[in-house]
């Protein structure tokens, strides 16, 4: 399917691809030390024909369906996708992207859900309470957004060492640890013992 109505806006995404791409590389590195860059787009507009919410790309040949390289890999989260489902029914990813768009009955409702839910919710009603953290809240937000996102590409591919990267960003932003234990898959003792080396 050829993607015509952005061409523009997904021509531009992938040249900040393809600029992360190589500026990995000194004059004196080797091919062989580039690493696989994940390029997360978050669209307030429909930018793919798809009903989908998040969309994987990778380059491939048609036919076959084999990779030609693992290292492109870009995520489309088009937050105006809506999905006539069960909250029940729905992935980790797509209730966290309907609480952060949905209104404050929306909010309450998934805060229901689990303890990091209603944390998260908690925190953004404290601070929409004063005007001057508003803006504190929605970079907030945004953040978890990528986040959450990472998390779910390092849990498909198995890849524990990026999931102990996240472990520590998060951290290294005062998310609170039963928080990131909720979102990483890791125990809270566990978590404790990735981010005790790094207070030393």
């Amino acid at each position: 399917m050829q993607l015509e109505r952005h061409s523009a806006f997904n021509e531009r995404m992938l040249y900040y691809w393809a600029n992360l791409y190589s500026s990995q590389m000194k004059s004196s590195d080797s091919y062989g030390q580039l690493k696989k860059v994940i390029q997360i787009i978050i669209s307030d507009f429909e930018m793919l024909p798809t009903r989908d919410i998040h969309s994987t790309f990778q380059l491939m040949e048609p036919m076959s369906g084999m990779i030609f390289s693992s290292h492109l890999e870009i995520h489309v989260i088009q937050l105006p996708k809506e999905h006539e489902k069960q909250l029940h029914d729905m992935s980790n990813l797509e209730k966290w992207l309907l609480f952060f768009k949905g209104d404050q009955e929306m909010k309450e409702e998934i805060a229901m859900e689990s303890s990091a839910f209603k944390e998260a919710f908690e925190e953004i009603r404290k601070l929409s309470m004063d005007p001057d953290t508003v803006q504190l809240a929605i970079n907030r937000e945004i953040a978890l957004r990528d986040h959450i996102q990472r998390l779910e590409d390092a849990e498909n591919r198995g890849d524990k060492n990026a999931r102990i990267e996240m472990v520590l960003k998060m951290y290294a932003k005062s998310s609170p640890l039963p928080f990131i234990a909720e979102i990483s898959g890791f125990s809270v003792e566990e978590i404790k013992a990735i981010i005790e080396p790094q207070e030393k």
